[in-house]
């Protein structure tokens, strides 16, 4: 960056990439705002988008408190292709899918850096909470300094080739202190609310997206891992793996989603001991740092939970079979499993099955 001080930033429309923009010109860089705008319609009605007409407006409002250029990018039809697709196949499947982990690998840090080189600029920047380090021979995709707002489990798709193109201007602050900066330099999303949800969901129900998309909900049956019957479900795409709430059925004791069989159309249930799982295999690896089998490392499956320690088998360029040193509670297919080596993401990947 030193180099070439023109940077192409992610303006969402938030705090983040507005203290992350104003961050990057009063370190002597040139900011280049940039929007994605994704064409969503109905989203309007939910405060805690990122992606409405709103917080494109309000991403233009900031730039030019800035004194900064701002593009606007229409990315409605690659949203549809890499991310909302996806997401309703996913689910047609009896698997729960990521989207921001695709929204992140594709859009931001394929697609918008490909355009930033078209326009003669190597580097981008976002506000996630996330580092990138380097030393004499690597790069590197650390966890954020502000333990609780780290993004490092939705970032692993980005190419290790692409790491030193990016940039993370707001990895060393805690949130209080990032609203403190946004405040004192008048931005106007200083006060604005984080971001939540799914982007392209209006309010908090996938499940209407499923039918707006014209999927059907065929009903069927509902069986115990013991082999009882329990009932009807009302289409497997109601129901994910761990799901305890709005299952319909009393057993006298907490019950959750133990599986999903879509072939048979049938929702399995059981206990919270029916989901411990002593491993899992998973598929479409993404590798930033080499692997070894008596290496020391954690793992996340969700991204609330905090990581758990791991062993790693590397079955080929593109599967391994991760080990937890503790059964682990709902490993669910379609989900990230990243795993660090302390701070830094050895690889990420999506949960094929458990073992």
């Amino acid at each position: 960056m030193q180099k070439n001080k023109d940077v192409m930033v992610a303006m969402s429309g938030g705090v983040d990439s507005s203290v992350a923009a104003f961050l990057l010109k009063e370190q002597g860089f040139n900011p280049v705002g940039a929007t994605m705008c994704f064409g969503l319609v109905g989203v309007e009605e939910n405060p805690r988008s990122c992606c409405d007409p709103k917080s494109v407006a309000d991403a233009k409002r900031v730039c030019q408190k800035l004194g900064i250029p701002h593009y606007v990018f229409d990315y409605a039809s690659e949203l549809k292709e890499y991310v909302i697709d996806n997401f309703l196949e996913e689910y047609k499947l009896g698997r729960t899918p990521n989207p921001c982990v695709r929204c992140n690998t594709f859009l931001k840090f394929q697609l918008l850096l490909n355009r930033a080189k078209e326009l003669n600029i190597q580097t981008i920047a976002t506000g996630h909470y996330a580092k990138i380090t380097e030393d004499e021979s690597n790069f590197y995709l650390e966890t954020a300094d502000d333990k609780i707002k780290d993004q490092s489990y939705f970032l692993w798709g980005i190419k290790k080739r692409d790491l030193p193109n990016i940039v993370f201007p707001i990895s060393h602050l805690q949130k209080t202190q990032l609203r403190k900066i946004a405040e004192e330099a008048g931005l106007p999303t200083a006060q604005k609310q984080d971001s939540q949800d799914i982007c392209f969901v209006s309010g908090s129900n996938y499940r209407t997206l499923l039918s707006q998309y014209g999927i059907e909900q065929k009903k069927g049956k509902m069986f115990h891992i013991d082999g009882r019957e329990l009932g009807e479900h009302s289409g497997i795409e109601n129901y994910t793996v761990g799901q305890r709430k709005g299952l319909g059925i009393a057993l006298g004791e907490p019950a959750f989603v133990c599986d999903i069989d879509v072939k048979n159309n049938i929702v399995i249930i059981g206990n919270r001991n029916d989901l411990l799982a002593d491993g899992c295999l998973v598929e479409n690896c993404n590798f930033l740092q080499d692997v070894t089998e008596d290496g020391e490392y954690s793992v996340k499956i969700r991204s609330t939970m905090s990581a758990v320690k791991c062993g790693v088998k590397k079955i080929s360029e593109n599967s391994a079979e991760i080990t937890f040193d503790e059964p682990q509670f709902a490993v669910t297919r379609g989900q990230s499993a990243v795993v660090y080596d302390e701070n830094r993401v050895v690889f990420g990947s999506i949960i094929e099955r458990r073992t």
